[in-house]
C-alpha cells in the first residue's frame, strides 16, 4: 500500500472514529501496527457485546 501521509492519517482517523462510534460503554479499542515480513498490518478492533442499529 502506498499513499501520502495525509491519506494514511485520514484512513487511520476513519477507522478509529468508527471503532469509537460502535464501542460499548466502558469498552476498549485496540490499535495495532505490526510488520510481517515485507508487509505492514494495521488492525483496529473494538470487541462489542452487542451491536444495535
Amino acid at each position: 500500500m502506498s499513499g501520502s501521509p495525509e491519506e494514511l492519517d485520514r484512513l487511520v482517523s476513519v477507522l478509529v472514529d468508527n471503532a469509537v462510534k460502535y464501542c460499548d460503554d466502558n469498552g476498549s479499542i485496540r490499535v495495532r501496527l505490526e510488520q510481517r515480513k515485507r508487509e505492514i498490518v494495521l488492525t483496529v478492533t473494538n470487541p462489542c457485546a452487542s451491536l444495535t442499529t
